[in-house]
């Protein structure tokens, strides 16, 4: 007669899981360094290998015997877990589906700082942290994640301590449908937190979380606070409800590229400094899917009248970057214009960018008496491929 006593009942508890073999994301791997990119570079070669294979544990039990071969571990268990890190961080799908869509850019990004910067864009737009290799991608309770609940959180309070980020790791999304918490509900989140002594019950957990946060862009641990480097005070969201980090990463991208022509910040249409630029969408970014809503090259970096008349639809662009200008455009306005010559330099007009300015000129754009509906790119990419 066995005289083991029956394990008690484990209660489930919800809440942002994340443990990571390895924390070094931007080395490039080395003889006991740099490991995240070599994993990562494994899973990536071995997806694209065998694509057509449909998922299965054989799949992934040869996957995992590659990734011990290259850093053999003691147990699967770490091995397991260095995998379903790049899972968790959005660079690989569950069930071994495809890989994000910059990871290619990331692995060979030449400085560390452009390296952190697609770490970043594709941590805050496509992570998952309850995800793994096993387990499907989890039904977002918010539009943009955790992540971005987390940093939302931290615009509107100002900056975040690391006991109330423990405290939104416990928080459930979906009962806070505006995407952030203000200070009385993350107040009542630490309260919460501390009596159910989260922080001692899984340290490794949150200390995970945090080298996570370390590492994204344009927001820094100063005094054991969370905060944008500049002001958090100024990105709170705008009036149209963009996400801002993405926002930020959008206009980052923008100012590169226009540097890299111009070696200044310069409106891209009128090719002079200003005051004021703005990062233009050409696809409005709620119109458009999450891969180019704010990609680079859906943008343009205008003057904040050049803006106002892309914007509405009173100008937009050829594939050969010549300005076209609406009729509904004051006359005088109009001759000023053309005498200009305004256009955007054939230097920016890559094949992405003439898609968008398509759809731009199709769907934004309009002349006097003219209506048109606005439709999300998606929809005018499939009337377009019947015709």
């Amino acid at each position: 007669m066995s005289t083991k006593k029956p394990k008690k009942e484990q209660k489930y508890e919800k809440y942002w899981k994340i443990t990571l073999e390895y924390t070094d994301f931007f080395t490039t791997p080395k003889k006991n360094s740099g490991r995240f990119i070599g994993t990562l570079k494994i899973i990536k070669k071995f997806i694209d290998e065998n694509s057509k294979e449909k998922y299965s544990k054989k799949k992934y039990e040869r996957l995992r015997d590659i990734v011990n071969k290259k850093y053999p571990k003691s147990d699967m268990g770490s091995v397991r877990k260095s995998i379903n890190g790049n899972v968790k961080l959005g660079f690989i799908e569950p069930k071994l589906a495809g890989c994000h869509p910059l990871t290619n850019d990331f692995l060979k990004a030449k400085t560390i700082k452009k390296r952190q910067r697609i770490f970043s864009k594709i941590v805050y737009s496509n992570s998952c942290l309850n995800c793994s290799v096993k387990n499907e991608r989890e039904v977002m309770d918010n539009p943009n994640g955790k992540i971005n609940f987390l940093l939302e959180t931290m615009y509107e309070v100002g900056k975040l301590t690391k006991k109330e980020i423990l405290a939104l790791m416990m928080t459930d999304l979906s009962k806070y449908k505006k995407g952030f918490l203000n200070k009385n509900e993350l107040a009542c989140a630490v309260k919460k937190a501390n009596k159910d002594k989260f922080l001692e019950r899984k340290y490794n957990q949150h200390g995970h979380f945090i080298a996570v946060l370390k590492n994204l862009e344009d927001i820094k641990f100063q005094n054991n606070n969370l905060y944008d480097e500049k002001d958090a005070k100024k990105l709170f969201p705008d009036e149209n409800g963009r996400p801002v980090y993405l926002q930020k990463q959008f206009t980052n991208d923008l100012v590169d590229e226009v540097c890299e022509m111009r070696k200044e910040d310069r409106c891209m249409v009128v090719d002079r400094p200003d005051v004021g630029l703005v990062s233009s969408h050409i696809i409005p970014w709620m119109l458009a899917p999450k891969e180019i809503a704010f990609h680079r090259d859906n943008g343009l970096r205008l003057s904040q009248d050049m803006d106002i008349k892309f914007d509405h639809g009173y100008i937009s662009f050829e594939d050969n970057g010549k300005m076209i200008i609406s009729d509904r455009v004051p006359i005088g306005q109009k001759k000023y214009l053309l005498k200009e010559k305004y256009g955007l330099h054939k230097r920016y007009m890559n094949k992405n960018r003439k898609e968008y300015l398509k759809y731009h000129r199709e769907i934004i754009f309009r002349n006097e008496n003219e209506k048109k509906e606005k439709i999300e790119y998606s929809e005018w990419k499939g009337i377009k491929n019947i015709r």
